[in-house]
Order: structure tokens, then C-alpha cells, then sequence
């Protein structure tokens, strides 16, 4: 099962590290949290390893912050009694069959009274960078991205 961990350190870091079986270096780059430091966050299992072999983390300068398994999803579209040659579009992915409105995607709402409240829910909840947060459309797009439609109040 694969895990997405997340490395945290007291500084911002650059470095090269080499992958299991790998000849090229692989260029890792923290990114810088608001008050200091930085974090990692991955889910690439040979760059986990990588990272975990290498004399910052061995040293104490990057440390492990959370492991969190991840299940890999399968889809299965429900598709009702209808033709085969009927078509009904669900996103991006086309299904034969009519989907149900129930099976819908719903969106999530979320109303902030100030960009930095806005900033911080969702940096973090999300992960995203705060630096990439700076005005309430970059919020927006950051919260579309994650399924999240931004309402500000007046």
C-alpha cells in the first residue's frame, strides 16, 4: 500500500539525492512555510527511500512528520437500464448508460471574512504553499483545485 509522508525541517532546503536503481540525481525542494522552515510532502516511495538514506535525515535536519497510507481507488461507474449506445458525460470520463443525479459531485463551500483566514485554511488543510496564496483569486484557484468553491463575505 503506498504512503504519502510528509518531512518537515527547521530550514529551507535544496539538495540532490539518488534514487534506488536510479544513475541521475533527482533534485528535492522543500517548501517554505510562513514563519520558517519547510516541508515535503510525497507519495514516490523510491523518493521516500531516498530522502530517508540521506545524512540530512540521518542527522536530524529533516524529520518525518506524518505517514499516511493511501488507498488507490478504482472507479465503477453506475450505469442504469439504458442502451449501450447511450452516452452520458460524468467530468471528464464518459460513461455508457445515464448516470444518476445522486452521483453527482458535491461541491463544498466555504466562506472567509479575510485572505489570510482563507490562506490559512487552506494551506493547512490542504498542504498548499502559502507563498502561492497571496490574493483572494490565487485562494480561489488553489480551493477549485481541491474541490472547494471560495465565498468571501462583504
Amino acid at each position: 500500500m503506498k504512503e504519502s509522508k510528509t518531512y518537515i525541517s527547521d530550514t529551507v532546503l535544496s539538495f540532490n539525492v539518488t534514487k534506488e536503481g536510479a544513475t541521475k540525481h533527482t533534485h528535492v525542494s522543500f517548501t517554505p512555510l510562513t514563519l520558517r522552515g519547510s516541508m515535503l510532502t510525497t507519495d514516490d516511495a523510491r523518493l521516500q527511500d531516498a530522502i530517508e538514506r540521506h545524512r540530512l535525515y540521518r542527522s536530524g535536519c529533516i524529520k518525518l512528520s506524518s505517514a499516511v497510507p493511501i488507498e488507490e481507488k478504482s472507479v465503477i461507474p453506475h450505469v442504469s437500464a439504458a442502451p449501450a449506445d447511450a452516452a452520458a458525460s460524468y467530468g471528464d470520463t464518459t460513461f455508457a448508460g445515464v448516470v444518476d443525479e445522486d452521483r453527482q459531485p458535491q461541491e463544498t463551500v466555504l466562506t472567509f471574512s479575510s485572505v489570510v483566514e482563507g490562506k490559512d485554511y487552506i494551506a493547512e488543510t490542504y498542504g498548499v504553499s502559502r507563498t502561492k496564496l497571496r490574493t483572494r483569486a490565487d485562494i480561489e484557484k488553489a480551493g477549485e483545485a481541491h474541490g472547494v468553491k471560495i465565498v468571501w463575505e462583504k
